[in-house]
């Protein structure tokens, strides 16, 4: 019983010896080296502003806050006036045109500066020597009155000489004349009385343009003679009185109201 113990005890030492290693040729697996720790970024250091800094700093980004705005608002405003400038230019341009054309000068053409406060109309050489001093003040002042931001209207060549050329006679036919005209250019018939209705509107010209209206009341009473290329002829209207007649020719022409027997 006395042996029992000891060797019990020598048992479990050699039980514990084997189960540590000792003893045995076998090496023993070394420990895994520890993970490298993940160094911190560096920090800037602080830098301590005070409050009249800060102040500064905000009221100067708002100055140019400011600044940008204003640059970009005159930037837009000069957008925006050389676009009026053009559209000005082009519809001064055209209602110069239209009006040239309007008054017996279909071949005139309008010159308007970069600028838009001028306009220059300037006649073809058939219609310059067919133009009175009376047509050009007439479409000066339409010029201006349809066209009043324009500083200046200038009508050119103003003035040719027609060489004495006659007015050709309006066609010949039976009954009393109630009016008769010779003339060029622009006019505007006094009232004519029309004691009877249907009358004769006789008419003729020398230019390559005659237009005829006649009005009542200061309205369009019949349709209106519309003519090319030496134009004459007659036409029946049948229209009551008094009326105008209102001509518009690029040649000498001549118009006659007769009535018309029954």
């Amino acid at each position: 019983m006395a042996l029992r113990q000891p060797l019990r005890a020598a048992v479990v030492l050699a039980a514990a010896l084997a189960a540590a290693g000792c003893g045995s040729d076998t090496p023993r697996a070394a420990a895994p080296a520890p993970a490298p720790r993940a160094q911190a970024p560096a920090r800037l250091p602080a830098v301590r502003t005070s409050e009249a800094e800060r102040a500064q700093a905000a009221a100067a980004q708002r100055r140019a806050i400011t600044q940008a705005r204003r640059a970009a608002s005159r930037a837009a405003r000069r957008v925006a006036a050389r676009r009026e400038r053009s559209t000005r230019r082009t519809t001064a341009r055209q209602v110069a045109s239209a009006i040239a054309r309007a008054l017996g000068f279909p071949k005139a053409t309008a010159e308007v500066p970069a600028g838009a406060r001028s306009v220059d109309v300037r006649l073809s050489d058939a219609d310059a020597c067919r133009a009175t001093p009376a047509d050009v003040r007439t479409l000066t002042g339409a010029l201006r009155a349809a066209l009043p931001s324009l500083s200046a209207v200038r009508v050119s060549p103003a003035g040719c000489a027609t060489g004495g050329t006659k007015a050709p006679s309006a066609p010949s036919a039976i009954g009393k004349v109630l009016f008769s005209h010779t003339g060029k250019g622009l006019f505007t018939s006094r009232q004519i009385r029309i004691p009877a209705r249907p009358w004769r509107l006789e008419y003729s010209g020398q230019g390559d343009f005659l237009q005829i209206l006649v009005t009542r009341a200061d309205r369009l009473a019949a349709r209106p003679v519309e003519l090319r290329s030496k134009p004459a002829g007659a036409r029946t209207i049948d229209v009551r009185g008094p009326v105008k007649l209102r001509v518009a020719g690029t040649g000498p022409w001549t118009v006659r109201v007769r009535a018309i027997p029954r």
